[in-house]
């Protein structure tokens, strides 16, 4: 009988022992997931900063983006071309990121959607965004192409007018 009482203390101890690690491996697994989401939407603001920082930092490249908002990129010399097409590519990179991250869960909405109206806004009033996207749209992700062809057709928001400084 003893050696049956043992054996029986054993499993218990050893079932308790389990549910332990499970619930010590769930914590876990629960605070690498908020630390994720956490490190995703940090590094989405900073892209951002960065790519806005551009255009606040140095004054040519404000007015070369507002030439793009024009669509006047042709009046544009060959390097300020290739800078403008670079910083269209970035902003559709960082988009990109960000869009994959929320589709994967590491973006909350509450973040993503500030992010897609701000998208949406500078679709509808950047005619070189725009002209840029159908050049190169080849080179981004499906799901994002998508989003960007919904977001040209479908946008019903208020336009956010760069040069009054605010919503039109």
């Amino acid at each position: 009988m003893a050696l049956e009482q043992a054996a029986l203390v054993a499993e218990i101890v050893s079932s308790t022992a389990l549910m332990v690690s499970l619930i010590y491996v769930a914590v876990q697994v629960r605070q690498s997931n908020i630390a994720a989401r956490l490190s995703a939407t940090r590094s989405l603001q900073s892209s951002i900063a960065n790519l806005e920082e551009a255009f606040i930092r140095d004054r040519d490249f404000a007015r070369l983006l507002k030439m793009g908002l024009s669509g006047d990129i042709r009046q544009l010399d060959e390097i300020d071309r290739i800078r403008l097409a670079c910083h269209y590519r970035n902003s559709f990179r960082v988009y990109q990121a960000a869009h994959y991250h929320y589709r994967k869960g590491a973006l909350d909405e509450s973040i993503w959607l500030p992010e897609r109206k701000c998208l949406a806004q500078i679709l509808k009033v950047d005619a070189g965004m725009r002209e840029h996207f159908e050049i190169e749209k080849n080179l981004l992700d499906r799901d994002f192409i998508s989003l960007c062809e919904e977001l040209m057709r479908d946008s019903d928001e208020a336009p956010f007018s760069f040069q009054s400084g605010g919503r039109s």
